[in-house]
């Protein structure tokens, strides 16, 4: 009967359902749930993107700091080279104005006036006069002896000697204050007779000869009386130049130059 088959096949075939089921379940791996709360993984960290970028900046770092430090060694060559330099052109440039200055002070020089009293007249002693002579001065040189000016006096022989007294006078001359003196140019060359000079000037003593026997001795005593002074002139450029003069009388009327006192500064 059918319902009896039916009811008969059923119990076999539960039975193998399970079978199958048993085998499907040893089939699949089963799966043990994890115990505890699972961790949340945290994205990478971006520090491990940056050392290479890192790596590149020290070494750009060290490019640049050894170009500048090769700028900074160029630089002070440089510099260094140029004070140099800049040193040896002004030591060459003072050489080069020490030279023309000293060849400017050695034509000056070479060129520059000589004036000298060439002759010294005394004139004729008379009673009651002063003692006076003519300087006739000469100038020696390729240039004109400018803004001349003379002082000079006649020192008559009082108390103590001529000499004496021709050393105070020098001592105590002040070039700014010639009292009597003449301002002229002297020109260049040498005239054939002193006496005819452009440039000459009159000496005279402080007092006069009183008798005639002071005039018997002055005429006999040879340093009786001296004939002194001091010539001051220019150059073109200017140099300021002196000429000291001091000549002593003779019996007979001659004149001697002293021992001393006879300069051209």
């Amino acid at each position: 009967m059918d319902l009896g088959d039916s009811k008969n096949k059923n119990p076999r075939s539960e039975s193998s359902d399970r079978a199958s089921d048993q085998r499907s379940g040893h089939s699949k791996p089963q799966v043990t749930p994890a115990s505890g709360p699972t961790e949340p993984h945290s994205p990478q960290s971006p520090n491990g993107h940056k050392v290479p970028c890192k790596a590149q900046r020290d070494w750009h770092d060290y490019a640049m700091l050894i170009v500048q430090a090769v700028g900074v060694a160029f630089l002070i060559g440089y510099t260094t080279f140029a004070a140099l330099q800049w040193c040896e052109m002004r030591r060459t440039n003072n050489l080069s104005t020490q030279a023309l200055s000293n060849a400017k002070k050695q034509f000056e020089r070479d060129q520059r006036p000589y004036v000298w009293p060439a002759e010294i007249v005394p004139f004729p002693l008379r009673v009651g006069e002063q003692i006076r002579a003519n300087v006739f001065l000469v100038k020696y040189g390729k240039t004109p002896a400018l803004r001349e000016k003379y002082g000079g006096k006649v020192l008559v022989y009082v108390g103590k000697g001529t000499l004496f007294q021709a050393d105070e006078f020098f001592e105590n001359f002040d070039e700014n204050n010639i009292v009597g003196g003449s301002e002229i140019i002297i020109p260049p060359g040498i005239p054939p007779d002193p006496r005819k000079s452009q440039a000459f000037s009159t000496a005279k003593s402080d007092g006069i000869i009183a008798t005639a026997a002071g005039l018997n001795e002055i005429e006999k005593t040879e340093g009786s009386f001296a004939v002194v002074g001091v010539v001051v002139y220019f150059d073109a450029a200017g140099n300021k130049y002196r000429t000291d003069f001091c000549t002593m009388h003779l019996p007979g009327g001659l004149m001697a130059w002293c021992s001393r006192h006879n300069e051209i500064h």
